[in-house]
Order: structure tokens, then C-alpha cells, then sequence
């Protein structure tokens, strides 16, 4: 466009058959699906509004570009601003001609690479996770994964809570960016943060967490230094969640599963050794044992609330 040259690129496919697409230019970075779906759009279904004379409202040009196909290549060129209807261009195809088009594709056309972005800042999810550190000048803490849905503190082994955790996990959700800087200070953060992949051929995630957006005051900005760097602005809320204490974090609860977990429960009464086996089934529950029978609404409602009393006990 003058100011800079974007270009995507189709990737090959995973295992899933997905392709997704990634910018290599002006950086080379994933791209945000909803943006690269809406240019693709616009380009697929684009139709003129008119056609004029070869060349017309051509110069200066505002934008150039292509589309690869296989061995097939179809370039474009975006001209200058038609009188009508209101936001349209005139476009030329190569070997096709001059068109004025209308103003969805214009605006695609024209939208700088921060747009196409990826929002998220936070490069691992959760389930891929084996560590987590997040430290402040309050405290620190790290915690190590157990099993597939339970984390302990590194330290004392102490389960954490899960219910509670989830307001990490959120926090990191709500690390996407709403702009993008291009540099920042990030000598002195507010809390810096370390996610060690299960994988150990990706390397640990660094981020740094640190003061006001400039200009945005519901923001702050986040570094993240590794895998690749990306400085951006987010929404603060983020401070809350990454502001759980450790104390808070700590799981006083007798087990790990949450009661809507929870398929299967037997007791059996001692000395007397009178067992009884229940069962989930749709969302109700059946029992094994000592008949084997549905129970109905009210016993349901009571089977409930004991599975709900023992994972909730304390």
C-alpha cells in the first residue's frame, strides 16, 4: 500500500486437515482468523458495480496485490476513490479490466497489518501447560501439573484450587490485544509471568505485565518477550485475575473432581457392609446396588446434593 506489504500465507495442513494462514510480511506472526476470513471474503465475493474505461481513476494508485493459486495468479490493483456510490474505488484485474467496486472491499484492502494481528497474547493454553509461575511484588508462586486436571504448588505440594484457578486462566483469556505498540519499557512490570509448555521442544513463555496503556486508561500494557516479542494493549481486568493471591489459590477441599465430574459413587456402611453403587445416567441417576433400578425425581434431587456435599467437603 506505500506504507507497507502485506503477505499471507496458506500453511501446510495439520493433523486435523486445518490450514491456517500466517503473515510473513511485514512480520512474521499468526494471523487472527476472523480478520484474514473477512479479507478472504471480500475477495471471493466481490463484484463490480460498474465497469469503465481501461485505466480510469487508476492514478495514483493506493494499493497493489495478488492472489496465488496453485500456478494460477491474479493480480489487482486498488486506483483512487470513485464520486459514487459513497466509499467505493476504482479496481482494476489484470487482463480483465477496469471496474469500480464497492466499499467492503476498498476497506479490506486498505486496513494495515496490525489488523490482521493475532489478538491473542498468551501463546500456550492451559491444558498445555506443565508449569505456571506469576510473580509480584506481593508475592510469588509456581505451580506444577498433577494430572490431566489438577496443579499443585511446586513448594509444599498443596492441591490448588481449580474453581479458583479458573480466575487465572480467565485473566489470560482476557490478554488479547486491543492495540499494538511498538515499544514499551518493561524494566519494572507489575507481574511477570513463566509458562512451561508439556512439550519440552517449545521453549517457556515469558510476558510482563506492566502499567497504563499511553492514552488508554482502561489498558495496560503486556510484553511478551519469549517466544517471539509482541507489546500490546489490554484491557486491565486482567489484573484482577493475575492479582489472586496464594493463599486463595490453595484447594482446602477433600477431592479434585467438581460434582457435575463426578460419574460413579459407591459407600458402604461399616461394620455392616451394606453397599450402595449409583451410577449417572442421562441426567438423572440409576442404581446398582442393592437394586438395581432409575431413581426417581426427589431421589435424584437427594443424590445430588450428597455428590455436591462430598466434592464440595471440606
Amino acid at each position: 500500500t506505500g506504507k507497507e506489504k502485506l503477505v499471507f500465507e496458506r500453511q501446510v495442513a495439520d493433523d486435523a486437515g486445518d490450514r491456517d494462514w500466517r503473515m510473513t510480511s511485514p512480520r512474521d506472526e499468526k494471523v487472527e482468523p476472523d480478520a484474514i476470513d473477512r479479507l478472504l471474503g471480500a475477495l471471493e465475493f466481490a463484484t463490480f458495480v460498474r465497469k469503465v474505461d481501461d485505466g480510469q481513476g487508476m492514478q495514483p494508485t493506493r494499493a497493489q496485490g495478488s492472489v496465488t493459486m496453485g500456478k494460477l495468479v491474479l493480480a489487482f490493483t486498488l486506483g483512487q476513490a470513485a464520486p459514487a456510490p459513497e466509499g467505493a474505488s476504482y479496481f482494476s484485474v489484470a487482463g480483465e479490466g477496469t471496474f469500480v467496486v464497492g466499499k467492503d472491499v476498498v476497506t479490506e484492502l486498505l486496513k494495515g497489518s496490525d489488523a490482521y494481528r493475532s489478538k491473542s497474547i498468551v501463546p500456550y493454553l492451559s491444558i498445555d501447560l506443565s508449569r505456571l509461575e506469576i510473580a509480584s511484588s506481593a508475592e510469588k508462586w509456581a505451580i506444577e501439573r498433577k494430572d490431566d486436571v489438577a496443579f499443585v504448588f511446586d513448594d509444599t505440594k498443596l492441591r490448588v484450587s481449580r474453581e479458583r484457578l479458573d480466575r487465572v486462566w480467565l485473566a489470560f483469556a482476557d490478554m488479547r490485544a486491543d492495540s499494538f505498540l511498538e515499544s514499551f519499557d518493561d524494566a519494572h512490570p507489575t507481574f511477570t509471568i513463566r509458562m512451561v509448555h508439556k512439550d519440552a521442544s517449545r521453549p517457556p513463555a515469558e510476558l510482563a505485565v506492566l502499567g497504563p496503556c499511553p492514552g488508554v486508561p482502561n489498558d495496560v500494557v503486556v510484553v511478551r518477550r519469549v517466544p517471539s516479542r509482541v507489546i500490546a494493549c489490554v484491557p486491565k481486568v486482567v489484573l484482577d485475575g493475575l492479582g489472586t493471591p496464594r493463599a486463595q489459590l490453595t484447594d482446602d477441599r477433600l477431592f479434585v473432581a467438581r460434582p457435575d465430574e463426578v460419574e460413579e459413587i459407591t459407600l458402604e456402611a461399616v461394620p455392616s457392609a451394606t453397599r450402595v453403587e449409583l451410577a449417572r445416567k442421562g441426567s438423572g441417576w440409576h442404581e446398582r446396588s442393592p437394586v438395581d433400578r432409575d431413581l426417581a425425581g426427589d431421589e435424584v434431587d437427594v443424590t445430588n446434593a450428597l455428590v455436591s456435599a462430598i466434592a464440595h467437603g471440606v
